[in-house]
């Protein structure tokens, strides 16, 4: 049963295993990549009809999804770990494997909202220019077409065209200088509820973070913190002239997609400790390792194109196909991130 499942799947989709992948991580982007797949077809299920378009609640998705993927695990139990690892129905809701692929769905544009009431349909089938000679299919197609590479989320296949996505590969120092040039600075004395960023720090970002005030040159930006709850805080930008200190609040836009994020690499790279990343090439992949998460916007675009490696809520390795690498080192690039191949 298990393999001629994961046979079928596997010629469907034409997602290989990897030179050294093991069989449970395998599975995982296996059934993934399907499960976005079954996603779409849970959405056209008989029930509300919104013009030419079936439409389903999040609840009911969420529900048929989770009854799909436990009979794809019941097959292939060697993926159970892939998606259930980090999930706790008591405490962290948002990990539920299903809701996870959904909301990544809603991002990448496979799902769509179609009303204020929570309910989700599946866009009719239709191709857009993603790289130089591929193109991208989105929505659900009539019949299985083998041309087309499933990969993360989405579809792509060859096309003779050499139009390109028209979406802007976003520089991290620009961004930075942009928001410095915007801030409105008010003065500051007492400094006791901040924590600031130490640029210089070799430890990964999450661990670089001090109470005192750090010893800057006059024309230096430092990021700092506040913590609000759980593990949600306020960013602010700090500079000091003439001996004294001044604060700018980042805004709740900026906040919200984890622009600190891109400060905090525009910041290493200022200060000549570039973050790292490292690239190791297979036939028809990259296996990237990171040690920092991204901004909510790359972040977004990895999650479309690409699988996570370890299990489903892996944010900081990713397996890239081999035919979109040199687009994805290009967003890599201009984030402020040093790749080593």
């Amino acid at each position: 049963m298990e393999e001629n499942l994961m046979f079928t799947i596997a010629k469907d989709t034409r997602i290989k295993p990897y030179d050294g992948e093991s069989q449970g991580e395998y599975l995982g982007r296996l059934v993934y990549s399907s499960m976005g797949q079954w996603l779409k077809v849970i959405t056209l299920d008989t029930g509300n009809l919104d013009g030419a378009m079936r439409t389903k609640n999040k609840s009911y998705v969420l529900s048929r999804g989770t009854e799909i993927l436990n009979n794809m695990i019941l097959a292939m139990p060697e993926c159970r770990e892939w998606f259930w690892n980090s999930y706790n129905e008591s405490k962290r809701k948002e990990e539920h494997p299903v809701r996870i692929l959904r909301e990544r769905m809603l991002n990448a544009g496979e799902l769509i909202e179609t009303d204020l009431k929570t309910n989700i349909g599946t866009p009719r089938e239709y191709k857009k220019p993603f790289i130089e000679n591929y193109e991208r299919i989105l929505g659900l197609g009539s019949s299985i077409n083998s041309n087309e590479l499933y990969i993360g989320v989405t579809r792509i296949k060859k096309s003779s065209t050499a139009q390109r996505e028209e979406t802007a590969i976003i520089n991290s120092c620009k961004i930075f200088n942009w928001v410095k040039r915007a801030a409105k600075w008010e003065t500051i004395n007492d400094l006791f509820k901040y924590e600031f960023f130490q640029s210089l720090s070799k430890s990964a970002p999450y661990k670089s973070w001090i109470n005192i005030f750090p010893n800057v040159g006059a024309k230096n930006i430092v990021l700092g913190r506040v913590k609000l709850y759980n593990d949600l805080y306020e960013y602010y930008l700090f500079k000091m002239e003439e001996n004294q200190i001044y604060i700018y609040k980042l805004s709740t836009v900026l906040n919200e997609f984890k622009e600190e994020r891109r400060i905090i690499l525009a910041l290493r790279k200022i200060s000549g400790n570039v973050m790292k990343a490292k690239a190791e090439l297979k036939k028809e992949v990259v296996i990237l390792k990171l040690f920092c998460r991204l901004p909510l916007v790359e972040e977004r675009i990895f999650e479309t194109y690409c699988w996570p490696k370890k299990c489903i809520n892996d944010k900081i390795n990713y397996v890239i196909p081999i035919q979109l690498w040199n687009h994805f080192k290009m967003i890599l690039e201009e984030l402020q991130i040093e790749i080593k191949e």
